[in-house]
């Protein structure tokens, strides 16, 4: 079920970012079952593909709508859609720098500092924005539970840490893109077909 549910997000997010790659990296199994000769033949054609059936595709596209029918939500795909950024951090003396920036993080954000630490130890940090516009990283999310609905939502966010992947990603998006100090999860329902953005507090990403 877990594996179904991540490959119907995959094509949930390609079809609503990317379509024009839904003929490249999605495909749609007509059969009935996941198992027998004709599953495995087709898993082996398609190897390098996501596979779906009929009914997640069908689950795909009502969410892709839904997102389409919301302006609000797509005011917050009005960007570069599936952006990567690699950046190496430093960790010295309990404080985080980046190095290639010359930065040190604090509470309010990055700073620049004259002299960055050789000491310490290094990370490799790789993130990969669904929407980077020119203030905020918005995150497609899938969600079973109602969209429109603070109390599911606010339990969604605290179930899967998503509080957490938002602030690293404002953190290192912003060592690109000084403005970026919004981060807007775009939320869309499996179970009433309904998106709704919803923004991170400065409370969510502070802790």
């Amino acid at each position: 079920i877990e594996g179904e549910a991540l490959d119907t997000g995959t094509y949930f997010h390609v079809a609503t970012l990317e379509p024009h790659k839904v003929h490249k990296e999605i495909v749609v199994f007509e059969g009935k079952t996941r198992y027998g000769s004709a599953w495995s033949a087709f898993k082996e054609k398609h190897a390098d593909k996501c596979i779906i059936t009929a009914k997640q595709k069908e689950l795909g596209d009502r969410m892709v709508t839904a997102v389409k029918a919301s302006p609000s939500s797509m005011e917050y795909l009005k960007g570069e859609p599936e952006v990567s950024l690699f950046t190496e951090i430093r960790v010295a003396m309990g404080e985080i720098y980046a190095p290639y920036f010359s930065k040190k993080m604090t509470r309010d954000g990055w700073v620049t500092v004259k002299k960055v630490p050789k000491d310490g130890f290094n990370l490799s940090i790789k993130v990969r924005a669904d929407c980077l516009g020119e203030t905020f990283v918005s995150d497609l999310k899938s969600t079973s539970g109602r969209a429109n609905k603070g109390e599911s939502v606010r339990g969604s966010i605290s179930t899967y840490k998503y509080d957490l992947s938002a602030s690293l990603y404002l953190d290192m998006f912003s060592l690109i893109r000084e403005d970026v100090t919004e981060f807007i999860w775009i939320f869309a329902s499996k179970e009433n077909s309904i998106a709704v953005p919803w923004r991170a507090t400065k409370k969510n990403i502070l802790i």
